[in-house]
């Protein structure tokens, strides 16, 4: 029989228990003569006395130490007022765990609980944090947070304990203020600082112990025993209990309950009581208001009385007094750095107890004082600092609190002095520093009294030393209070008197330890042999800290001269002013000695940079001249450098100082102006505004990754944002057509073209810049986006040279739509004069998918000033109506508008005629200074013949004045036909003639796949489809369309000129229809070409008549065409001709596409070179599903 359970064989009844279990079952038994558990609480799993022959495996005890639950969590009690607060667990001031939206009804008491688990922890290491504080009565919002209680280790602790420290509760009284605040409410931020002891009652201790070890003894409250203990032991032990109800000590007895007195087995039973304390108010049982029924005295054997005394020798009590007795129990809570700290506690400057090896965690420190102490009186001290960097050795004492019959002082309340605490700029020095830590040795004083800082001045305001005096000393004091640790800045101030020449200091700062009356500042006077006046400098305080005012903060101080005239003369420049040109190799300075020259004196001469650099315009050149006696001049020669930079004139100065020999000094300082011999360039370095190809590499370094949206030089097409506000890509250019853009194209939706899936770039030519020349790079951009973009999606214009890279513009996505607007940016490059540079630009949609699209026009590098400019074009093309009478074309000045010039136009023909479409026209323009455009009139000329569109050209030559061409010296001008046509027809390809005999051909070319497709095109216009073939022009023949008037008559319109084929007998329309296999998008639209073929007619004829309500309405419904395939063909209205897959150009090439699902698209006269009722009808596409015969 095992029997684990504390001092359960201990003493006379231990003995006699098992004995008696050992007779009554037969059985070998042993039992535990003290504490038995794990050992991290105190106890072991030894069975120190048997009865008979007992082993203990060690499997048992493994499984005994398995069993023992060696943390409770900490939990906490809480609820927010809003739901919004937040709270925080600290341990020994260290955040631990932090809970947001705390929930939970502050109001009506409804709690959370809310845990983190820990082990060993106390509650006064445990502080509970309100951190989200916000008091807003317009919006209704106060947030609180109410704490009811805490558990540690299942003990709980209430947060309305009159010993819990509040930094966060609101009273009437005072508002929030830190202190024992006995509420449960956070109204501030601020926190809840627990003590050890449980407070929802009265903690009782009882300090015993027993003769044998074997005692028991009881607590009784108002007479009733609420509990007892066995086996008390016979070391001094604490015995611990918690009534749910205050209590006061004469309501307390300690009862002795088994006593036992057997002189002849030596047995004597006694329990001795040194105090009880309530709360941690101590209890001291020899006091003589303690009233016992069983201490034995010599005089009167047991007697009850009052005793004086600690022990009961029978059965019996102490009954205890609601005074307290003996002196005030004194806690410590504190910890070491390494181990190997010594603490001390003083009280009334005298040392009562020391503590070695101070633990590294936080532990509480106990001493009994012989009378009541209060904080004033205490001192706790650090007594073995050691600091060994070597050997990594650093002891620091932290001291958290102090507690006195169980009242909190903080030690790093404003009112605990220091005088171990290491500070910067200080030092170790007494201070109030609001701090835990003794870094060396020394101690806190806790509740001391602070008196005022004082006021900090000079002692005397005026001071006079002899020359001779040599090293002085200037008094700082400090009147009118004396408390804390203050500063003073002090700084020398020359007057007549030279800084190191005639006195030598150094400016610092003076520092007043607490109780410091006076400091003193050192001042070195210089004996020398010159004769002078005598001469003044001052000292001056300022910068006082700590409290203390400034008071007298000057002292000036006077140096009395003791030497007798001499005439050694003046040190001078000859001139204060030199001129040399930069090409020159030197300039001569003459220093002159004038009003005497006795004795040999020298002087310092140094060059000083001003708008001159030093080594790149000019040689530093400093030195000491030496005069002779009765030398009257020296010289000095600095060196020029002759650069090629253009810089304009430039200064540097020429300087005297440091006279000696009793010279005096004249005048000091001369300036040399050097004359520049460099020209300065003016005008445009580089432009591109990208009509013109001047050789941009995109993806230069190989490493983009975007999948569309690459950078192009292009005209681009306009892309509506998906809110219709504006543009996501402009469809124009800042000036002429191109520009660089991110895809040109539009798409069919906003996302086709966008840059997508990482980054896209783009570098400039190389780019020779001058050297010494003011430069400043300029640009027109754009960077757009949807508002699901992110700060990874960005745009970047950088500078790259031969010292690395410079970013001139980056622009960040946001989640925000950014409409496409042109922005200008300029920035200064003269850095980078003399160097060749190229410019990167970047563009990324990094993010997740957004949508992203910029542009780049008009990239322009110049030296800033007068330039006579480019003459350009505004843009490379443009319409005007037939009926406008003129198209008015503008001519640009770019980049510079110095001077007048003038340039000359002319017009060339292109499909439009010269008399019969425009006037032919030229002329010169005339551009006055600083004017940077002008407008050219051309006459257009209104026919009544229905025609496609014709253009002209307006070419630009000869400017003049330093005037340049511009990227666009030409322009092309449409005129749009504006006349009736009268019956026309209407072109429309019939999707579901695209499911008729499609099929894959690998015959007709073998090793590549056809899909051959029936095609159908109607004609449901007013009027037929009539095509006629005209002159032979070589390889070429024109092709004309008939159109039927409605009055009568027709008119004919040159439709295109195609190639001639002799042997045919029959013309030829080429790009009759057009035939595209694209991607299908995922929203179901038309995505990318995938693939497309085209068909080039050569025969047009009625085949099918697809639509007979257009026959019956026509207004003609036969032309000359229609039923013939020779030189004259077409379809009749309502008809429609039918081509059949297998006839030639029939079939799309899928040899590399993908098996997959498509969108099959057909568009007829893709080149608008028909003339149509309907040109927006012209194309039909359908879904069709592609299986490639070579397995792709």
């Amino acid at each position: 029989i095992l029997l684990y359970g504390c001092r359960a064989a201990n003493g006379v009844q231990g003995l006699a228990l098992l004995n008696t279990l050992a007779e009554l079952t037969g059985a070998d038994v042993a039992g535990s003569t003290n504490q038995s558990g794990a050992s991290q609480f105190g106890g072991d799993w030894q069975l120190e006395r048997a009865i008979g022959m007992v082993s203990v495996s060690d499997t048992i005890v493994a499984a005994l130490d398995a069993s023992v639950v060696t943390a409770l969590p900490i939990t906490i009690y809480a609820a927010g007022q809003t739901g919004d607060e937040q709270m925080q667990l600290l341990i020994d001031n260290v955040v631990v765990q932090t809970w947001s939206n705390v929930s939970g009804d502050a109001t009506s008491g409804s709690f959370e609980t809310f845990t983190y688990d820990a082990d060993g922890v106390s509650a006064d290491r445990i502080r509970v944090a309100f951190t989200n504080d916000l008091y807003d009565p317009t919006a209704g919002i106060d947030r609180n947070l109410r704490i009811d209680r805490i558990e540690v280790d299942g003990h709980s602790f209430e947060t309305e304990s009159p010993t819990v420290y509040s930094t966060g509760t609101w009273l009437p009284a005072d508002g929030i203020a830190p202190g024992y605040r006995l509420s449960e409410t956070l109204h501030g931020n601020g926190y809840f600082q627990y003590a050890e002891q449980a407070n929802n009652g009265t903690e009782i201790d009882i300090h015993a112990y027993g003769n044998d070890g074997s005692e028991s003894m009881e607590l009784r409250i108002d007479g009733v025993v609420v509990q007892s203990w066995t086996n008390v032991g016979t070391t001094l032990g604490h015995f611990h209990y918690t009534h749910t109800s205050p209590v006061t000590a004469d309501q307390v007895q300690v009862a002795f309950t088994n006593d036992v007195y057997d002189p002849g087995n030596n047995i004597d039973l006694n329990l001795i009581v040194d105090h009880v304390a309530l709360d941690g108010q101590v209890f001291e049982t020899e006091a003589p208001t303690v009233y016992s029924t069983g201490t034995w005295l010599p005089a009167d054997g047991i007697t009850p009385g009052y005793r004086q005394s600690e022990t009961l020798h029978g059965n019996g009590y102490f009954q205890y007094a609601d005074s307290p007795t003996g002196g005030s129990e004194i806690v410590i809570l504190a910890s070491g750095a390494t181990g190997d700290e010594d603490m001390e506690l003083r009280i009334d400057n005298t040392v009562v107890a020391v503590w070695n090896s101070v633990a590294t965690s936080p532990q509480a420190y106990r001493y009994v004082a012989e009378d009541t102490v209060t904080a004033a009186q205490v001192q706790v001290a650090f007594t073995n600092d050691l600091w060994d960097p070597t050997n990594g050795i650093d002891r620091n004492l932290r001291v958290d609190y102090l507690q006195i019959d169980g009242s909190l002082f903080q030690t790093e309340a404003a009112n605990v002095q220091s005088t171990g605490t290491y500070q910067d700029g200080i030092g170790v020095v007494p201070g109030f520093y609001q701090t835990e830590l003794l870094t060396n040795n020394g101690h806190f004083q806790y509740d001391a009294v602070t008196g005022p800082p004082g006021t900090i001045g000079v002692l005397t305001p005026y001071l006079i030393f002899d020359e001779s005096a040599g090293d002085v000393l200037v008094t700082v004091t400090r009147t009118g209070g004396t408390s804390g640790i203050v500063q003073a800045d002090y700084s020398f101030v020359s007057e007549s008197a030279t800084a190191e020449v005639d006195f030598h200091g150094h400016d610092g700062t003076l520092t007043f330890a607490d109780g410091v009356t006076q400091q003193t500042i050192d001042v070195s006077l210089t004996e020398d042999l010159f004769y002078e006046t005598d001469e003044t400098f001052r000292i001056e305080l300022s910068n006082v800290t700590g409290g203390a005012t400034l008071g007298t903060s000057t002292t000036q101080i006077t140096i009395v001269d003791n030497d007798q005239p001499v005439d050694r003369g003046t040190i001078q420049l000859s001139q204060t002013s030199y001129q040399i040109a930069e090409d020159a190799a030197n300039v001569l300075i003459t220093i002159q000695r004038v009003g005497g020259s006795t004795g040999d004196v020298t002087v310092d001469f140094a060059t000083i940079a001003d708008s001159a650099t030093a080594n790149q315009d000019y040689t530093t050149t400093v030195g000491t001249l030496t005069f002779a006696d009765g030398q009257t001049s020296q010289t000095v020669m600095i060196p020029i450098v002759d650069d090629t930079l253009i810089e304009g004139d430039e200064r540097l100065v020429v300087g005297l100082s440091n006279v000696t020999g009793g010279a005096t000094l004249g005048t000091d300082l001369a300036e040399v102006i050097i004359a520049d011999n460099d020209s300065v360039p003016s005008g445009p370095i580089f432009f591109d505004d990208f009509e013109i190809n001047r050789g941009w590499q995109t993806n230069p370094n190989a490493t983009d990754t975007a999948t569309t949206g690459q950078w192009e030089v292009a005209d681009p097409e306009p892309t509506s944002a998906s809110t219709g506000n504006g543009f996501i890509q402009l469809g124009s250019a800042t000036s002429g057509n191109r520009t660089l853009v991110t895809q040109a194209a539009a798409g069919s939706s906003i996302g086709d073209f966008d840059i997508d899936n990482g980054i896209t770039s783009v570098l400039s030519p190389v780019i020779s810049l001058p050297n010494g020349a003011p430069l400043q790079l300029s640009f027109n951009y754009y960077f757009a986006h949807q508002n699901n973009t992110t700060a990874d999606d960005f745009l970047r214009v950088s500078v790259i040279g031969d010292g690395g890279t410079t970013v001139i513009l980056e622009e960040r996505g946001a989640a925000v739509e950014r409409l496409a607007a042109w922005t200008t940016a300029s920035a200064d490059v003269s850095g980078l004069g003399g160097s060749n540079i190229r410019i990167l630009v970047e563009a990324a949609d990094a993010g997740t998918g957004s949508i992203i699209e910029a542009g780049l026009d008009d990239v322009l590098i110049e030296v800033p000033g007068a330039s006579p400019g480019l003459l350009s074009w505004d843009v490379s093309s443009s319409s005007v109506n037939e009926d406008a009478n003129v198209a008015t074309l503008t001519i640009n000045r770019l980049i510079g508008s110095a001077g007048a010039v003038q340039v000359n136009y002319v017009t060339q023909p292109d499909t439009a005629g010269a008399g019969s479409d425009f006037v032919t026209s030229s002329g010169t323009v005339q551009f006055a200074n600083g004017q940077t455009s002008a407008q050219v009139q051309i006459p257009i000329l209104d026919d009544t013949a229905p025609e496609n569109s014709e253009s002209f050209f307006v070419t630009l030559s000869s400017p003049t004045d330093g005037a340049e061409l511009g990227s666009i010296s030409q322009t092309q001008v449409e005129i749009i036909d504006n006349d009736v046509a009268g019956y026309l027809p209407d072109l429309t390809p019939i999707a579901s003639t695209l499911n008729e005999n499609r099929y894959v051909d690998t015959t007709t070319q073998p090793g590549r796949a056809l899909l051959r497709i029936s095609t159908e095109v109607a004609n449901a216009g007013t009027g037929p489809l009539e095509l006629w073939g005209g002159a032979v022009n070589g390889g070429t023949q024109e092709v004309y369309q008939r159109i039927y008037q409605a009055g009568g008559g027709s008119t004919d319109v040159l439709a295109g000129e195609f190639i001639y084929h002799p042997q045919h007998s029959h013309i030829h329309f080429e790009g009759f229809a057009l035939y595209r296999l694209r991607a299908i998008n995922p929203d179901g639209t038309a995505g990318a070409i995938i693939a497309e073929g085209g068909k080039t007619s050569f025969c047009l004829i009625n085949i099918r008549q697809r639509f007979p309500d257009a026959t019956a309405n026509a207004g003609v419904v036969h032309g000359r065409g229609g039923n013939t395939c020779g030189s004259v063909q077409g379809i009749s209205a309502g008809y429609a001709d039918v081509y059949g897959s297998n006839l030639p150009d029939q079939w799309i090439d899928i040899t590399d596409v993908a098996s997959g699902n498509y969108w099959l698209e057909v568009i007829a006269d893709p080149d608008n070179s028909v003339i149509e009722l309907d040109e927006t009808n012209n194309s039909t596409m359908i879904q069709i599903a592609v299986s490639n015969p070579f397995g792709l």
